[in-house]
């Protein structure tokens, strides 16, 4: 009910596609993309995550973007929208995880494509393609380090501990924006019955 889909390589600035189908609410609570991300390793940084609600979601059907600097340390909800996944049509989603102002801030998008138009080319990035989709943004965050709601628990402060000088090292400053090439991009779908994907895909593109 909970798999994961993993494309590994050394990815920087990623575009991450993927199409969906599912026939009714009671099939999917919600598919994130998470880019930038070495989740798979002891002490790695988990990632970004774009996350898109189901009509069933039990979560309302919200869809938003999060930062989790290490397993199980989550930033507060950034670019929350009411947003839901149609049911029972193909539609795409897709995540553009960049560097920006000179390698200092990430910016992380989220698009969809409801009308699966794609017959081939993808974003650019920066501007959509008729022949790629007809995307619309729906999600933006920039990552400068202010993200809140990160290390504060006592269950982070903990894994913070843990972390010190191991996998990523990230832990004595959580909040710095993550610009580094990491080993995997993955997918994510929770409360899965009978889901289907197509078209799944990560590129490297510019900063």
């Amino acid at each position: 009910s909970s798999p994961r889909m993993h494309i590994f390589g050394k990815w920087t600035n990623v575009e991450i596609t993927v199409y969906v189908m599912y026939s009714s609410p009671d099939q999917l609570d919600s598919i994130s993309i998470h880019g930038r991300s070495n989740h798979h390793k002891d002490c790695g940084f988990g990632g970004y995550t774009v996350r898109f609600g189901g009509i069933g979601d039990k979560d309302g059907g919200i869809s938003w973007i999060k930062k989790e600097p290490l397993h199980r340390i989550y930033s507060d909800r950034m670019g929350s929208v009411d947003y839901s996944i149609p049911v029972n049509k193909w539609v795409g989603l897709k995540a553009i995880v960049r560097n920006i102002d000179g390698g200092k801030k990430v910016s992380v998008e989220g698009y969809v494509d409801d009308e699966m138009t794609r017959t081939g080319k993808m974003l650019d990035g920066n501007n959509s393609n008729n022949n790629g989709g007809q995307w619309k943004k729906i999600l933006h965050a920039i990552d400068d380090g202010t993200w809140p709601g990160m290390g504060q628990e006592k269950e982070d402060k903990e894994i913070m501990k843990e972390c010190i000088g191991k996998g990523d090292n990230i832990s004595s400053n959580i909040y710095k924006p993550f610009t580094k090439t990491t080993e995997a991009i993955w997918l994510r779908t929770n409360g899965a019955e009978d889901v289907k994907y197509k078209w799944f895909s990560v590129r490297e593109i510019k900063g």
